[in-house]
């Protein structure tokens, strides 16, 4: 009986790690504006980081209308950890940028930030 004590311990304990490596998929780990912040001025490029190597599939950049602010952008075959797309000029506003990305472990993460451009902002 011990034998089989120490054996279901064992499976549980390798199950544990095998999950939480299961769950750890791509993360933001930086944005340019950053994530939240207001901006005095309007920026030429939006530049996003993840935690490892991603396929990036699409981004959009939408006003506080969700109105499409253009991007020249071509879905991505190979994998990098960041990106930059340069950017047409905004006005004042609330800005969200919307990604969708395949990970490492092959799974489609969809992820979003907004931040605002206020001219009268320190």
């Amino acid at each position: 009986m011990p034998h089989k004590k120490y054996t279901c311990l064992a499976l549980g304990l390798m199950i544990s790690l095998s999950s939480s490596q299961l769950f750890a998929h791509s993360k933001l780990v930086s944005a340019s504006p950053a994530a939240e912040s207001t901006i005095a001025k309007s920026p030429k490029q939006i530049t996003i980081s993840f935690n490892e190597k991603t396929v990036l599939k699409k981004i959009e950049l939408h006003d506080a209308n969700h109105n499409v602010i253009p991007l020249k952008f071509k879905p991505r075959t190979a994998a990098s950890q960041h990106y930059t797309f340069n950017i047409p000029a905004l006005k004042d506003g609330t800005y969200n940028v919307h990604w969708k990305l395949k990970s490492k472990d092959q799974h489609l993460i969809d992820g979003s930030y907004k931040f605002i451009v206020d001219q009268t902002a320190p």
